[in-house]
């Protein structure tokens, strides 16, 4: 893991068109402003384990699963990803 030190209206570039900004630091929480191709799922950590843990709780319910773990209509169950609609930040080149 890379650590890095930033102050407000910094940014950290992370490759494959990937920008961070640093926005706001503040009463110990940090804004950040994301600038990422369509293509990039950006969710935050907690989000992810929410996902994660409901896709398990699906995954593992025994009444509607086969002996294979594949439900019984014969589908497995997916995550969903939506980008959300994010309104730029002012800092950033994307409209």
């Amino acid at each position: 893991m890379l650590i890095l030190s930033r102050k407000p209206g910094q940014r950290i570039i992370i490759g494959g068109g990937i920008v961070m900004h640093v926005t706001e630091v503040a009463g110990g929480k940090v804004r950040i402003g994301i600038e990422a191709p369509r293509e990039v799922a950006i969710l935050r950590g907690e989000l992810l384990d929410a996902e994660v843990a409901a896709f398990r709780s699906q995954w593992d319910a025994p009444a509607e699963t086969s002996h294979s773990g594949i439900r019984a209509s014969g589908q497995v169950p997916a995550l969903r990803f939506e980008r959300a609609a994010i309104a730029p930040c002012g800092m950033c080149s994307v409209p």
